[in-house]
């Protein structure tokens, strides 16, 4: 009988012991976004880039976006819960986003091939001028 009884204490120590490695092993683990962090700048700046200047639903906007770059809405949903465990990350993620949309902007090009004649002297500018 006592040996019966040792074998169920060893059987229940072993089961409670893996059971708590378990939840050690998982509470450890440390999170991971599923899309690479440079992607997410360039995805979530697009998106905001998109809301101010265009008219499309935020719906179609996530759409054209997220096909775009090839990561699926569970993908994304799992990058915003990742960075929203962390404002800091959040910060980080505002900051970079911030700087690529600046980088993108429309800037204006002069397009030095076509000239505008009202903007050309009607005389020119070289050393034959005429004496009067």
């Amino acid at each position: 009988m006592q040996v019966k009884n040792e074998m169920k204490f060893k059987f229940i120590f072993i089961f409670l012991s893996l059971i708590t490695l378990g939840f050690i092993f998982i509470a450890c683990e440390k999170s991971v976004a599923p899309v690479d962090e440079e992607i997410f700048v360039k995805v979530y700046a697009e998106m905001i880039f998109m809301q101010d200047t265009t008219f499309l639903s935020q719906k179609v906007i996530r759409e054209k976006v997220l096909n775009k770059f090839k990561i699926s809405a569970n993908n994304y949903e799992k990058n915003i819960e990742y960075y929203n465990e962390d404002p800091k990350k959040w910060q980080n993620i505002f900051d970079k986003v911030t700087s690529y949309i600046d980088s993108i902007k429309a800037k204006p090009v002069m397009d030095t091939t076509k000239t505008d004649s009202k903007f050309l002297p009607k005389q020119s500018l070289s050393g034959d001028k005429k004496t009067l």
